[in-house]
């Protein structure tokens, strides 16, 4: 527990004094970041898998600095390629394609990976951990959603939101 309170130490300090990391400073940062990221805040392994906190100052963290490109490949696990990415969050393949040299997004682009986690996550916890029948979901129109397919919602933080809530409304049975 030592690691963890010395790196949440770190991390609080370096987003506190809103100091720009050195290379190998910002490596161990994500080093730490995907080793926190396997901690008891995730419900589901989705978060694990992509690699990012699902909660908390080290999210925090890892939001502003912008999470290591590593998130992007992992998300071909649940069937998201880069190409969909793109389309999903509107973030441009040449964008991308510079984001894998130089080995981490922005603070925009983690912000909409986030999104994107969230909804894999949520949408894996309604169908009690099946990733096969919730990823056929999210891309799927639903009526509650205006007849569009929850993927095709991530793009701003209130199409998100809206996602995430009409998810809950379902798995809580009420009428949508």
């Amino acid at each position: 527990h030592m690691e963890y309170f010395k790196t949440l130490y770190e991390v609080t300090a370096m987003t506190t004094a809103k100091a720009t990391p050195s290379n190998e400073t910002f490596a161990l940062l994500n080093q730490r970041l995907l080793e926190q990221a396997e901690d008891a805040n995730s419900t589901s392994g989705v978060w694990a898998t992509i690699g990012i906190p699902r909660r908390g100052v080290l999210l925090f963290a890892g939001l502003e600095k912008g999470f290591a490109y590593s998130a992007i490949e992992a998300l071909t696990v649940y069937g998201v390629n880069r190409k969909e990415l793109s389309t999903f969050t509107g973030i441009a393949l040449s964008t991308l394609d510079r984001r894998k040299s130089e080995g981490h997004l922005n603070t925009q682009e983690s912000d909409k990976v986030y999104g994107l986690v969230r909804l894999i996550d949520a949408a894996t916890d309604l169908f009690s951990g099946n990733e096969e029948k919730a990823n056929a979901w999210i891309r799927k129109s639903a009526k509650g959603l205006g007849d569009r397919a929850p993927i095709d919602m991530i793009r701003t933080t209130a199409e998100t939101e809206s996602v995430i809530d009409f998810i809950g409304r379902v798995k809580r049975g009420v009428i949508v």
